[in-house]
């Protein structure tokens, strides 16, 4: 016949585990059982496990770990087991320790607090239970498995773990035990998988074999869609995102941030290897941060240009409204351009004062001019009457002021013309006192002139009278 057993004091069954009954001396084949996802541990076992206090019980709930269903221990005679885990039998009135944790034929790890059991009996005698509790513990007036007519009878059931892992099970009539697990409870923070990969993570979800979480090494925190690492984290807190589709813009971005009326803001690659990251609106012109309702900060794809304050910036910067510099602006080549800049004499080395130029100098015309603005638009000319010099009049005089790029027109250096200016308003200012000098020099002259003249007009007037 068939026995049904419920949860008891002191030990927990499963809710409507059933005694199955076999044939005499036939003990059924390892196979798996239903075990509950999560165990709830009464006050007793509380205590145990150091679970305090009771009101926090839901939260310290176990998790159910699924193993492969294994073998712990089989005490007939004949079947392999070794030591603690095989012969002899259980004695009547006994009670016989089972080091769980320590089975060399299924791992089990320590952080298992309670085991999920399929507990089979081959009894000597007509009629008998068995109880398994944890060791250490008081044996609890409950039976796990109960047998009649010498019929070799299971039962599933979860067993609390005792001193280092271990369980007891007292039989009040001989029999041999046969314990097999198909998995243990553990603490919700303590949970412990195996590395697993892209294509078996070992936490996954139903149907999904090949999309959650495992981890690629040491260190390393990966998750997986449809068998594919998408997002790694590793030792150092970095993440990379693996799932931008490369060569094209805009791109199916790695990060997509929230949803806005106008489309998705996105984080991803650009269509090259020149564009390493791009944030943007997903919108094809631009790679863009914007500030909402205070101006913008554009990134510009093509080009590379920046904007502050407009999203078209003309060139590689462009600032809509003033412009504040704490220190030095200078030019490609280091040299001050504007702003405070350093200029200590102990900073510098092979000091020579510029030649004369002012003669070359004065060679150069400013002018007024309309730039070719339809005809050049990559050079984002504006439209508004100009002025400045002309790069061929510049070359002849002052050839070092000039450059070419690359598409062959010539540029002049605007940031050395102040010196420059400022050079020869120091020779127009020697010139100056040169003449200065020269002219109080002739003044001084006149003036002995004009006393050596009326010197000698007194001189004939006297000869007169």
């Amino acid at each position: 016949m068939k026995v049904q057993s419920r949860v008891l004091s002191g030990l927990v069954l499963l809710p409507l585990a059933v005694t199955a009954q076999v044939r005499q001396f036939e003990v059924a084949p390892l196979r798996n059982w239903v075990a509950p996802p999560y165990w709830q541990l009464n006050e007793s076992e509380m205590d145990i496990a150091g679970l305090k206090p009771r009101a926090q019980s839901p939260a310290n709930s176990l998790v159910f770990v699924g193993m492969t269903p294994c073998r712990v221990a089989d005490t007939r005679s004949g079947q392999g087991f070794p030591g603690a885990f095989g012969p002899p039998s259980l004695a009547a009135g006994a009670s016989r320790t089972f080091p769980v944790q320590s089975s060399a034929s299924c791992t089990i790890p320590s952080i298992a607090q309670a085991y999920s059991f399929s507990i089979t009996v081959v009894p000597s005698t007509p009629i008998g239970f068995i109880t398994a509790y944890p060791t250490g513990q008081p044996l609890p007036l409950a039976a796990t498995l109960v047998w009649t007519q010498g019929a070799i009878t299971s039962n599933a059931a979860v067993v609390l773990g005792g001193t280092s892992g271990s369980i007891d099970v007292f039989t009040n009539s001989a029999t041999d035990i046969v314990i097999d697990i198909n998995g243990y409870y553990a603490p919700q923070a303590g949970i412990t998988l195996v590395q697993g990969s892209a294509g078996a993570p070992p936490l996954s979800f139903s149907g999904e074999a090949g999309t959650g979480i495992f981890s690629s090494g040491a260190n390393a925190l990966n998750f997986a869609t449809g068998g594919t690492n998408r997002m790694t984290i590793d030792s150092n807190g970095f993440i990379t995102v693996n799932s931008n589709i490369p060569n094209s813009f805009p791109a199916v971005p790695s990060i997509t941030i929230g949803n806005p009326p106008s489309g998705n803001a996105a984080i991803f690659l650009g269509a090259d290897s020149t564009r390493m990251l791009e944030i943007a609106w997903l919108d094809p012109s631009f790679a863009r941060i914007t500030a909402v309702g205070g101006g913008a900060l554009a990134l510009q794809d093509e080009g590379g240009s920046v904007g502050i304050g407009t999203d078209t910036p003309r060139d590689r910067l462009e600032v809509q409204g003033e412009l504040r510099v704490a220190d030095c602006v200078k030019n490609a080549a280091g040299t001050q351009i504007a702003g405070t800049c350093p200029s200590d004499e102990r900073l510098k080395t092979n000091i020579e004062p510029f030649s004369s130029l002012l003669s070359r100098l004065v060679q150069l015309q400013p002018v007024h001019f309309d730039w070719r603005v339809v005809e050049y638009p990559d050079y984002h000319f504006g439209s508004e009457r100009a002025y400045g010099l002309i790069a061929q009049q510049v070359e002849q005089a002052f050839p070092e002021l000039v450059s070419q790029d690359k598409n062959g027109f010539k540029a002049v250096n605007y940031s050395e013309l102040p010196l420059l200016l400022l050079q020869a308003v120091r020779e127009l200012n020697a010139e100056n006192k040169s003449m200065q000098e020269q002219r109080e020099l002739e003044v001084q002259q006149n003036r002995n002139l004009e006393s050596r003249i009326a010197a000698l007009e007194a001189v004939l007037a006297a000869k007169e009278h």
